[in-house]
């Protein structure tokens, strides 16, 4: 966990150290708000005794932002691009390293708006991530592919669409002349929103 300092307002993130402060979906709420932004990481100085932070900024179209750590976290220079389309939903974003591209995702939705598919190339591979929702059941269905490994997330929401209850099981190929497979299923918890009487009036 991690404090964040964003003009002055301490925010919590989960991100890891080598990542930047802020990721691609966590700006679709600015577009149209700020042309520049500066996130500055609070509690972490580097050796120069300066405060780590992300540079953000959007084109003039909004259609595409560029975050920058600077100074540099790892002793390089690391870039994340973002791009969105008309509704200002995030359609791509790469991680890069001067010219070399160290990650990239693309995502496509339904005529609702909801992500349906991300592919995502990375070092190890390609991952593909599909989602599917059942209205009238409340649930919503992740999967995770990516070598030998399928990790299916079934979240129940309730009404409003937030999270009531997640089941999460993991399925691995762990031969693959003999094609055998395991299955990991991990106990279905309570992760967030517990309605009180007042929402259930």
């Amino acid at each position: 966990m991690r404090r964040v300092l964003i003009f002055g307002v301490v925010v919590v993130s989960a991100a890891p150290a080598s990542a930047s402060l802020m990721q691609c979906d966590d700006l679709v709420k600015l577009q149209g708000a700020v042309r520049h932004l500066v996130l500055y990481e609070g509690s972490v100085r580097n050796a120069a005794n300066l405060h780590p932070r992300d540079e953000v900024d959007f084109t003039a179209d909004r259609r595409k932002a560029t975050i920058t750590d600077n100074p540099p976290r790892l002793g390089d220079q690391y870039l994340t691009t973002c791009e969105f389309d008309a509704a200002g939903r995030v359609v791509r974003d790469a991680w890069t390293l001067g010219t070399r591209v160290l990650s990239e995702k693309t995502h496509t939705y339904d005529s609702r708006g909801r992500r349906l598919k991300t592919v995502w190339a990375h070092s190890e591979g390609n991952t593909i991530i599909t989602h599917s929702y059942d209205d009238v059941a409340r649930t919503e269905r992740e999967v995770w592919s990516t070598s030998g490994m399928t990790m299916t997330t079934v979240r129940q929401l309730d009404s409003q669409g937030r999270i009531l209850r997640e089941d999460r099981r993991a399925r691995m190929r762990i031969n693959q002349r003999l094609r055998r497979t395991v299955t990991l299923g991990m106990p279905q918890r309570d992760v967030g929103f517990r309605p009180s009487a007042r929402d259930a009036a």
